[in-house]
């Protein structure tokens, strides 16, 4: 590219599943823009280089549609060290007139600097233009999303980003930052719950339904059909239409889980008026699948289905027989209802006993597993011996694996 504009996505705890996220949804948010993805697994940063500039209103609009990124990034400047980029920090602040300046740093990648010295000069430089300012500090290397939006650094003034990354240094302001409070309350302030039966985390179902839509355009999202035969409370066709999707289709075995995905749905539609949201929540067991949906209507089919106990001992093979078994069953009534080009993106439960995982193994039938994202991906550490995505954190005794599914060939 002649001419190329860079930009940073500083990723979850999570990185490889981040990335692979934001490979999916390149096309649905650029477009056949020119891009090129630049992947830091052991920084947890990608940084795309594209063609086009990209104004912070754009991506403030996607960062509420993408759960894997922390916070995104303009580079203003770059160069070999951060020395020789300091007389330039207090240029990339945006400042007005008569308003007070909010600052601070966030420095990424495995350099760490001492910033006492060039935060006090900009300090003195705003002040010498007349401006009062703050700078605002933390414990940690780079500002939380807690931190930024507190402190109006989006708003009125920067959070100076500086990514050393192998000997070249990045230096820009931040455009986003993760909605923390907004994913709270739709994890919290939906009516209908079950905490015993647990909860998919809503960043995690954008991410399972962003990775589906790797072969869909946005003109395809209006009329697509999102179905998930484990609903639950609806967290997946929740976060479905808060993306814009407006055709969804649930069911459950459970009677509850039915009438809360309802109850939310619902919710969901008065709270963020989406008066064009059209959903269907049944209560059906997974077997019934094809009885009740149409064969080849649906586009995606995302879901999280029973991945066994969540408490107390059992006994491990048994449990994984049973829902080898039962997913067996489910991914063959998935074929049938699928589009040809459509697409299943599914959790299977990982066991962790002694640090050792114990994986499941379910036949697929006619079905597939589908890497599209092992282009950028297929030297990374945090994926399964299946090349599949792993998520979980030291101290749960079950995983899940994501697994992507399309029809055969």
């Amino acid at each position: 590219m002649s001419t190329s504009f860079k930009y940073l996505f500083f990723l979850g705890n999570h990185a490889a599943l981040s990335q692979g996220e934001l490979l999916a949804v390149s096309k649905s948010f650029f477009g056949d823009a020119q891009m090129n993805w630049r992947y830091n697994e052991a920084d947890g940063v990608a940084v795309l280089e594209i063609e086009k500039k990209i104004e912070a209103e754009f991506f403030q609009n996607m960062i509420l549609q993408i759960g894997g990124v922390i916070k995104i990034a303009e580079v203003l400047r770059e160069g070999d060290n951060l020395k020789v980029l300091e007389s330039e920090v207090v240029d990339i602040i945006p400042v007005t007139e008569g308003v007070k300046v909010y600052y601070g740093f966030s420095v990424y990648g495995r350099k760490r600097y001492e910033l006492k010295q060039l935060g006090m000069t900009i300090k003195r430089e705003l002040a010498e233009r007349g401006l009062k300012c703050r700078w605002v500090t933390s414990k940690e290397t780079a500002l939380s999303s807690v931190v930024v939006e507190q402190n109006y650094l989006l708003e009125r003034g920067a959070d100076i980003v500086i990514y050393d990354i192998g000997g070249r240094v990045y230096l820009g302001r931040a455009l986003a930052v993760q909605p923390f409070k907004e994913l709270s309350f739709r994890d919290y302030g939906r009516p209908g719950r079950d905490d015993k039966a647990g909860m998919l985390p809503p960043k995690l179902a954008q991410i399972m339904i962003n990775l589906a839509t790797f072969k869909l355009t946005p003109q395809l999202i209006d009329d697509a059909v999102v179905f998930d035969p484990f609903c639950g409370s609806g967290t997946v066709l929740s976060e479905a239409a808060l993306m814009g999707f407006k055709n969804l289709f649930g069911s459950d075995i459970s009677e509850k889980a039915a009438a809360d995905t309802k109850e939310n749905l619902e919710w969901t539609k008065k709270t963020y008026q989406l008066a064009t949201l059209r959903y269907t929540v049944e209560k059906k067991s997974v077997t019934e699948i094809a009885e009740f949906v149409p064969t080849n209507s649906v586009d995606m089919i995302i879901t999280e289905p029973f991945l066994g106990p969540t408490r107390g001992e059992y006994d491990v093979q048994k449990v994984s027989k049973e829902l080898e078994d039962l997913y067996e069953k489910a991914i063959r009534q998935f074929e049938r209802v699928l589009k040809e080009s459509g697409v299943v993106v599914m959790l299977w439960p990982i066991f962790r006993r002694n640090e050792r995982s114990i994986f499941i193994n379910p036949k697929i039938d006619k079905m597939q597993i589908t890497r599209p994202y092992l282009s950028v991906l297929k030297e990374s550490r945090q994926l399964s011996f299946r090349e599949t995505f792993i998520y979980g954190r030291t101290e749960q005794r079950v995983w899940r694996e994501i697994v992507i599914l399309t029809k055969a060939l």
